[in-house]
Parts: C-alpha cells; sequence; structure tokens
C-alpha cells in the first residue's frame, strides 16, 4: 500500500512538488511568526518592566488610588531586605516621586524628579544599560559642599543644553510648603528608548529628594524586580504578607492594564493567523487530490471492476493525502526552525518601527524595548504543526476518497464517472 501510494505521488511530481511546496511554506511561516509572536511580547513584557516599571510595585493604598505627595510608605532596611529574599524577587528599589522645575542658564522645564537607591535600582530596571553618556549616580551619595548628583533623559538634558558636569537648578516640590531648590551637578545622562522617560525625568540620590521635598526616611513606592524564569502571580503571592498594613501590592499588568490587553489581545488574535494558513493548505491539498482522482477515475473503475474494495481505494486517497501534507510539514517545520534559530543568534532588527529620527527607540504606550528582537527555538512547538497539518490533509482527503469509493466502475471506466 504505501509503495502504491508514493507511485501514486510521483505520477505528476509537478503537481506534488508544488503543493509539497506550499505546505512547506505555510508550515514554516506558523513556525517563524510563532516564535516572533512569543519573543515580540516577551519584548514588550520586558519593556515594561525593565525600563522604568518593575515587575511589582507596593504603594500606600491611597496613593494607589490617587497619587499624591503626602501618601508616604515608611521602608526600612530591615523590610527591603526580607521583600529581596522572597523566592522569584530579583531586587527591590524603594523611590520617591516628585515635581520640579529644573533650569540651566536660559532654558527650563517641569520635570519628573525620582528619588532612588543607586544600588538598589539596577537590580530592577535596566538603568545601567540606559546610560548614555557620564556615569550612574555613585553608591553613596557625595558628601557637603560637594554638588548633589542627578542623572537626566536624554531629551531632557539636550532641551536645557546640558551635559555631564554641568550644574542644574532644581525647585520641588515639597510637602510642607518650604523652599526645595538646590544647584546640583549633571552626573550622567540615560536613553531608554521610553520617550516619557527620556523627556521628563531627573534621577537623584533617594536621600537628596527625601531631604529636599521634607520627606525623610519616607517612599512613594518600593519597585520589585522579577527572577528569570519566576512566576509572576507566585511572585507576588509570595511577597503579599511582607506588604505593609494599608499597602497595596500590585503587578505590571495592573499598573500598565493597556499593555497588558495588547499582550493578550496579540496572543489570541494569532489564531485567526493561524486558521487562515491552515485553510490556505486545507485548499491547496484538497485541490491536488480532487484533480488527481479525476484524472485516474478510469483506473478506480478497473481496480474496483478487478476486486479491490472501495474501502482499500478510499485509504489509498487518504494517505495519499497524509503523506503529501506530512512530507509538506516536515519540510516546513525544518525551514521554519532554521529561520527561527537565525533570529535567535543574530536577532530581528526593528529599528525600521522607532520613533523616525528621534533615536528613542520603539516605544507603544510609554513602553520602551529593544530595536533587536532576539527569537527563541521552543522544541515543544515544533511537533503541532505537523498534527495539525496531517489532520486537515484527512479531512481533506476524504471527500475524494468517498467520492472513489462510491464510483460506479462501467461509468469510470467509460470516462463519465
Amino acid at each position: 500500500m504505501i509503495r502504491l501510494v508514493l507511485r501514486s505521488l510521483g505520477r505528476n511530481r509537478w503537481r506534488t512538488a508544488l503543493t509539497v511546496g506550499g505546505v512547506a511554506i505555510g508550515v514554516g511561516l506558523i513556525v517563524w511568526v510563532s516564535a516572533f509572536t512569543d519573543a515580540y511580547l516577551q519584548a514588550m513584557a520586558r519593556g515594561a518592566t525593565a525600563g522604568q516599571l518593575g515587575s511589582l510595585q507596593i504603594h500606600d493604598a491611597d496613593y494607589a488610588k490617587k497619587p499624591s505627595l503626602w501618601e508616604t510608605l515608611d521602608a526600612p532596611p530591615e523590610l527591603l531586605d526580607a521583600i529581596a529574599a522572597t523566592s522569584g524577587v530579583s531586587g527591590v528599589a524603594p523611590r520617591l516621586n516628585d515635581m520640579a522645575l529644573v533650569g540651566h542658564a536660559t532654558r527650563s522645564r517641569a520635570a519628573v524628579v525620582i528619588g532612588v537607591d543607586a544600588v538598589r535600582e539596577p537590580q530592577v530596571t535596566a538603568v545601567l544599560k540606559a546610560v548614555k553618556a557620564g556615569r550612574w549616580l555613585s553608591a553613596v551619595p557625595p558628601e557637603p559642599p560637594a554638588r548633589r548628583e542627578v542623572v537626566l533623559g536624554k531629551g531632557l538634558a539636550d532641551h536645557l543644553g546640558v551635559g555631564p558636569g554641568d550644574e542644574l537648578v532644581m525647585d520641588l516640590v515639597t510637602a510642607d510648603g518650604s523652599k526645595g531648590d538646590d544647584t546640583m551637578v549633571v552626573v550622567g545622562l540615560i536613553q531608554t528608548g521610553n520617550v516619557d522617560v527620556d523627556r521628563r525625568f531627573v534621577y537623584l540620590h533617594l536621600v537628596d529628594a527625601q531631604y529636599l521635598a521634607a520627606l525623610d526616611g519616607r517612599v512613594h513606592e518600593l519597585a520589585l524586580g522579577l527572577a528569570p524564569g519566576a512566576d509572576l502571580e507566585r511572585t507576588r503571592a509570595a511577597v503579599a504578607p511582607l506588604v505593609p498594613a494599608g499597602a497595596e501590592l500590585r503587578t505590571w499588568k495592573e499598573l500598565v492594564p493597556d499593555m497588558a490587553k495588547l499582550i493578550e489581545v496579540s496572543e489570541g488574535s494569532m489564531w485567526i493567523f493561524y486558521l487562515i494558513i491552515f485553510a490556505l493548505i486545507a485548499l491547496g491539498i484538497l485541490n491536488t487530490q480532487r484533480m488527481s482522482a479525476l484524472e485516474r477515475r478510469r483506473e478506480f473503475g478497473v481496480l474496483v471492476a478487478i476486486g479491490t474494495t472501495p474501502n482499500r481505494l478510499g485509504v489509498q486517497l487518504v494517505l495519499e493525502s497524509i503523506f503529501l501534507s506530512t512530507i509538506g510539514a516536515a519540510l516546513g517545520v525544518a525551514l521554519g526552525a532554521a529561520l527561527v534559530s537565525y533570529h535567535a543568534a543574530n536577532g530581528l532588527d526593528m529599528s525600521a518601527f522607532a520613533s523616525s529620527g528621534t533615536g528613542e527607540g520603539i516605544s507603544w504606550a510609554g513602553i520602551a524595548f529593544d530595536d533587536l528582537i532576539y527569537f527563541r527555538l521552543d522544541v515543544a512547538k515544533l511537533g503541532p504543526p505537523i498534527v495539525w497539518t496531517a489532520v486537515v490533509a484527512l479531512v481533506c482527503g476524504l471527500w475524494p476518497a468517498i467520492k472513489a469509493a462510491r464510483a460506479n466502475p462501467v461509468t469510470a471506466i467509460s470516462g463519465r464517472g
């Protein structure tokens, strides 16, 4: 039976090759698009957390509802160490969030001021990688009379006309109405690709921000990083018992719901793409097998006349469909895996979709991610396309098989069936 099936497929090699090639391209496209989608969505999620947010955040419950300078948390070192030691947490960064008017020479701009722990912050976000000029904040704040240090977003620095080594005047909003101004020195510039951060953010030492804002010892949020391979919800459950009374723990999906919804919708919409590809594969196989059955109707009539059972004839045609699709699917998986392996090693350049002429990278809803997206070859995802293609071929092969099995030998041999 197998030899007969292979011989039948070899009769019209051009049509067989065309069908196998079509199936291979379709399956290869499915493998590549699946890997691209996974990599792209992971890059978006990584951009949402590594740029500024962190994977989880702890705020005062009132601050979570409506951010306010006065809604703060107490963050003693013991609490920070306990959270950092929790399974699934890569680090915890206390922050103070404020607004200020920053100026240099004749230019000024309203800015978002983030007071950070210079050592803990890089454990949560990719801020060190984002430094494009100068350096990050020193591990220990400089003692007076040395100037306080600040790191600016590159877009803000360009607007003010400052660079590393220049002085910057800053006037912060304070909790008690006192004057919160000071002259500071710019030590570094960052470019995250996040337009909002690059154009508006100023980082300074947490203790300096607390002093100038009259919020000694207080913070507005604790940002938590997720360890590689850790599950977000499991980590949240592990951290929850450590959350101070009156505070609220939220994941990045709750902080940027638009991004989380986009990822969810994107994952679901891929099934529409897969259905379209499989529908095209089905049409190709059905067309090939239907044409083959019509061309061989006299042969089928003779076979039935000399004693071949209709069931055997039908099984042969179904096997031809399955063989045709399986060979094409195997080639398609090999093609798709090769392309995915290439992009896993070299990445896929997405810079064409970056903000034109700004050099700020790719940003969506204020979230930035890398221009180069690296795929990952998931062997577990290579088998299903072959199986589904075989199922499609089985269904497509049934109609020609049933038509051939039910054919009247007399009319088939005469060419009228």
